[in-house]
């Protein structure tokens, strides 16, 4: 294959990591704000799912000895690399699994992820020490379960620990500049982004990424970037924000803070990691 067809690809990679990752390219449903102040994705009734009733394309919950609820991550190292685990719970007995809910937690639709994601949504019973996941595509899951000793807010699924997403306060605002990144193709395509938070309820955002790729014959290389401004706001329950460009559309994004290893808060964006890049101010309500 011609190089310059490769970099074109590549640089198409790029361009949807930068902006589909970032989740710049939907607008929130219902984002417009009230007469109130507050936005109609704080007001939204709730989509299935999320209380008791059926769900369209999953199979209604059994009988479960206890009721989950909320985001739990699990780490997993496989040939070198570390992958995340989701689950996200609701006590209406349905469950999202694999991947992080991206729109923010309370306004996840479980029926059209049936239609769109059906390996990857079901209900769920809790048995004794098993946790039984039925598919919406029919798939049965049996998986060891359990709490967590020193803390029963985790618990221990298929025999790996799963921590429960921390929640902000809704309103609450925070200052600091956090910045995360991803690669693909061994470091070919790369993206770093970077969100600068302020206690008035302001933040900025950045992207830059680069695409390069080495042969016999040359090297060549290409990049992109992107940025925006505007408002913030936490709602819902505290596991979800809105952000809303200066003349834009309001974005939603799954958020929660995440203590890692060294002591630091990292905000999780959309299942991103994000580091301070500078000591966070105490966040203010």
């Amino acid at each position: 294959m011609p190089s310059h067809t490769v970099l074109a690809r590549l640089t198409s990679l790029l361009v949807l990591m930068l902006f589909a990752a970032c989740g710049q390219a939907e607008p929130a449903e219902g984002s417009a704000a009230g007469d109130d102040g507050t936005s109609a994705a704080t007001r939204l009734e709730r989509p299935v799912g999320h209380l008791k009733g059926p769900v369209p394309g999953i199979p209604d919950p059994g009988d479960s000895d206890e009721k989950l609820d909320g985001l739990f991550m699990q780490l997993s190292y496989s040939f070198g690399n570390l992958y995340k685990i989701w689950y996200f719970f609701t006590p209406a007995g349905y469950v999202y699994l694999n991947n992080i809910p991206p729109g923010g937690l309370e306004f996840f639709d479980f029926a059209k992820a049936a239609q769109e994601e059906p390996d990857n949504v079901g209900s769920y019973v809790v048995q004794g020490e098993k946790l039984i996941i039925t598919k919406a595509d029919g798939e049965v899951d049996e998986l060891e379960f359990g709490h967590d000793e020193d803390d029963p807010e985790n618990l221990e699924i298929d025999g790996l620990f799963a921590s429960k997403a921390d929640k902000f306060k809704p309103g609450e605002t925070f200052e600091g500049t956090y910045q995360g990144g991803a690669s693909v193709g061994g470091g070919a395509v790369m993206s770093t982004q970077t969100y600068e938070f302020s206690k008035d309820g302001t933040y900025k955002w950045s992207a830059i990424g680069t695409v390069s790729m080495t042969t016999s014959e040359s090297h060549v290389s290409a990049g992109s970037t992107g940025e925006a401004q505007g408002t913030y706001k936490v709602i819902g329950e505290g596991n979800t924000i809105e952000l809303t460009p200066a003349g834009g559309e309001t974005v939603r994004y799954t958020l929660f803070p995440f203590e890692n290893l060294d002591g630091e808060i990292e905000l999780v964006i959309n299942g991103g990691f994000y580091g301070p890049l500078e000591p966070a101010a105490e966040s203010s309500e």
